[in-house]
């Protein structure tokens, strides 16, 4: 954890971050292969990050914590796509 005179924030995402990733992206594998068990299939998942964190100032390390996590947790026949907004980005409604 980061304090700072304004709030806090993490510069390491949590491990439950890694966690939910990793179920959420073998449920959707498993789904996938259930729906058509073919090997010449295209199992694409398409993930859409949103931190917690309002200004999302940390998004760089984030995503390279995501990115080794992704390195080390192979997903066979499954390609991931995630959509990380930049460094600061803010979305309003």
């Amino acid at each position: 954890m980061n304090d700072g005179s304004v709030g806090a924030g993490f510069v390491k995402l949590p491990e439950a971050f890694f966690v939910k990733l990793k179920s959420t992206l073998e449920a959707a594998r498993q789904q996938m292969i259930s729906y058509c068990q073919s090997s010449e299939a295209k199992r694409i998942a398409y993930v859409i990050v949103n931190y917690d964190e309002f200004l999302h100032e940390c998004g760089t390390e984030y995503r390279s914590q995501i990115d080794a996590f992704m390195a080390s947790n192979p997903f066979p026949g499954l390609e991931v796509e995630f959509d990380i907004k930049p460094d600061f980005y803010y979305a309003t409604a």
